[in-house]
């Protein structure tokens, strides 16, 4: 399957995006189908399991080899986007600029 997740406890989705509103149904689409993007929020609303965000999220999908080809951050909570895109770029890292051999 290719298409985008959008993964946010609130938040509507725009058209055409398939919908998880925690972290167990994002976990479960993303373990079952491939997403060339995922929209990701932080802080998912589970005040029970507050150990269940997006950064987790994107831990374990780090760890299953999982994550899609294009992730964004759409959290408004600036501390959970500075951890996911910090998350992102160890992972993804930068590449150097080619060097110029002429």
């Amino acid at each position: 399957m290719s298409g985008s997740l959008w993964v946010d406890d609130c938040k509507p989705a725009p058209d055409g995006c398939a919908v998880a509103r925690n972290y167990d149904d994002a976990l479960r689409l993303l373990r079952r189908f491939d997403y060339d993007t995922l929209y990701l929020d932080h802080d998912l609303g589970d005040h029970h399991r507050p150990e269940r965000t997006g950064y987790d999220l994107l831990k374990q999908l780090i760890a299953d080899n999982r994550v899609p080809a294009r992730v964004e951050c759409i959290s408004w909570n600036p501390v959970g986007v500075k951890r996911i895109n910090n998350l992102l770029a160890q992972f993804r890292p930068i590449p150097a600029p080619e060097k110029d051999n002429g």
